[in-house]
């Protein structure tokens, strides 16, 4: 592919890891994307319309120039964009971005998510409403088979084959017990390194569950409460998520960043007093990344990419008008 040079996403401080880094411009910004020259070896981040090596921002023409981007994610060679489009809301990508299938879903995007080993793909759409810390908000999340580009799950309501797909067609269980609302949300989900297995938010009723499901079974059962936006660490042992502490009825939901031991399903707070309303994505086992706004209140609302060590130490701003990293192992 033909080099040129573009405008990225301003990068405030190269991490101090030898990886490359991509994120999803924000739409106020120019499109981007550069390709990583690092080590071929070390994880790379993965990037709806900018990837960014912070040490060498060498660049390439967007892949992409044509299509409204909201959210994205990329693992194994394959890619999810989770948009706004005339061709559809969202379409797969191959590992020289190159698009493969379109996939017709209505709604705003929220989030996306693909499968450690690139079989599956998951995304949240809201169907009514445009955020979570609005109240009666409606989502839809679809799994995709990652090869073919279909969806997975359909919900079969009258025996025709047909009807919405979305993980409302599994089965869900609480303490061995079926567990059914009519008011079921799914969103947020994270998969496993095995592929199969995933984890993701259950809303209803006013309150949130962690669930565990397996695809294959097309089934899953609830873990905890008041658990949002899972996020599976790369050694699968533990889950950063934001936690709801405050707010609600007039007041503006407050979350705040949690990390939860699956083995001991013990839970502790983690060094970002901000409210974050994202799904974190792993850099590695000690570091996370997030959007939040600007911060600065002479600019507009762009979002920005932050990184947390889980060692207590302050959050700082890696990338400036940007917004959904993707780590690329």
């Amino acid at each position: 592919m033909r080099r040129a040079r573009v405008r990225a996403p301003t990068i405030e401080g190269a991490p101090g890891h030898d990886r490359g880094a991509d994120f999803a411009r924000s739409s106020q910004e120019p499109a981007s994307r550069s390709r990583n020259v690092g080590s071929s070896t070390a994880p790379q981040l993965a990037v709806d319309i900018a990837v960014i090596d912070p040490s060498n921002t060498r660049a390439e023409a967007d892949p992409w120039p044509e299509r409204h981007r909201k959210r994205v994610h990329m693992a194994a060679g394959r890619g999810l964009c989770l948009g706004q489009t005339s061709r559809g809301g969202a379409f797969t990508f191959d590992d020289t971005f190159q698009p493969r299938h379109e996939i017709s879903v209505s709604g705003i995007p929220s989030r996306a998510r693909v499968s450690p080993d690139g079989r599956y793909g998951a995304m949240t759409v809201f169907v009514r409403g445009h955020s979570y810390a609005a109240g009666g908000f409606s989502t839809q999340t679809t799994l995709i088979d990652m090869a073919t580009g279909t969806m997975l799950g359909a919900e079969d309501e009258d025996g025709d084959g047909g009807g919405r797909p979305g993980l409302e067609s599994f089965a869900v269980y609480r303490d061995g017990s079926r567990f059914e609302a009519e008011d079921a949300n799914f969103w947020g989900v994270t998969f496993a390194r095995d592929g199969d297995r995933f984890y993701a938010t259950l809303g209803s009723g006013g309150k949130t569950y962690l669930i565990e499901g397996d695809i294959a079974g097309r089934q899953a059962r609830i873990l905890a409460e008041n658990v949002e936006c899972p996020s599976l660490s790369p050694s699968g042992t533990r889950l950063a998520y934001k936690k709801r502490v405050g707010g609600g009825g007039l007041s503006p939901i407050v979350w705040r960043l949690h990390l939860l031991d699956l083995a001991t399903m013990t839970d502790a707070p983690l060094a970002e007093a901000r409210n974050v309303d994202d799904q974190v994505e792993w850099l590695d086992e000690q570091h996370i990344l997030y959007s939040l706004p600007d911060e600065d209140p002479s600019t507009s609302i762009r979002p920005d990419i932050w990184q947390l060590a889980l060692d207590g130490s302050a959050a700082r701003r890696i990338a400036s008008g940007a917004t959904s990293p993707a780590v690329v192992r």
